[in-house]
């Protein structure tokens, strides 16, 4: 950890300035990666799937696949992710906004309403050690939230 003096300013200057600078190169990145997959579609996905998972296809678990699957888990590991998936259910319940309104003064009012958003993706990181919990603790605050679609990609080992 490194400590920066407030009164020094040139120190926190440079501190500041490299931040910028790697926060820069970091969505110049970033940005490429969504441009290639805006302009090339799945191949692109598949490019970068192979890339940073060392996945190759097909990407998509079709549902027969994933029930064969479910099964063969162990009842106690199934009954654990069942306990912990209503556990992140409830505290997701708790953490909705809630809708609001108030009149400030005659004829003027003002309202807080929430709506969830139609769909999103939901990165789970497989390769040699895919964590359940990832796919738990973004999938299901999704719904609760009411997302009808929620995406789901879990690159294969």
């Amino acid at each position: 950890m490194k400590i920066i003096d407030a009164g020094h300013r040139q120190a926190l200057q440079r501190a500041l300035a490299a931040d910028r600078d790697a926060d820069r190169a970091f969505g110049r990145r970033v940005n490429a990666i969504v441009t290639r997959v805006r302009e090339e579609g799945d191949e692109a996905l598949l490019g970068f799937a192979r890339r940073f998972d060392g996945v190759s296809p097909p990407i998509e678990v079709a549902p027969d696949e994933m029930r064969a699957s479910a099964a063969r888990v162990p009842g106690d590991v199934r009954r654990a992710i069942r306990r912990a998936a209503g556990h992140i259910a409830r505290v997701a319940f708790q953490q909705i906004p809630k809708h609001w309104d108030m009149t400030v003064v005659p004829g003027v009012s003002i309202e807080q309403r929430v709506e969830p958003l139609a769909r999103v993706g939901c990165y789970v990181p497989g390769g040699r050690f895919p964590l359940p919990s990832s796919l738990l603790m973004t999938a299901i605050p999704a719904r609760v939230a009411g997302v009808r679609e929620v995406i789901v990609m879990c690159p294969r080992p």
